[in-house]
């Protein structure tokens, strides 16, 4: 991780075991939020604490798949 906090998705992918695809799926759903890299208007980048929110578990409600 770099000391901004954030981590490209790449990055991202990798620290949670995931595949580039799956990140970006959480990206288009609105799951993960991204921001633009200010250097590179190309890279998007994900905040380490979002990205730490998503390995916390969900209770699952009633009338949702399990």
């Amino acid at each position: 991780m770099n000391e901004s906090g954030f981590l490209s998705v790449s990055e991202a992918a990798k620290r949670v075991g995931r595949s580039r695809p799956t990140m970006a799926r959480l990206l288009a759903e609105g799951m993960l939020p991204s921001y633009e890299n200010p250097l590179d208007r190309r890279v998007r980048l994900v905040r380490v604490e979002d990205l730490d929110a998503l390995r916390v578990p969900r209770r699952v409600g009633e009338g949702e798949a399990a």
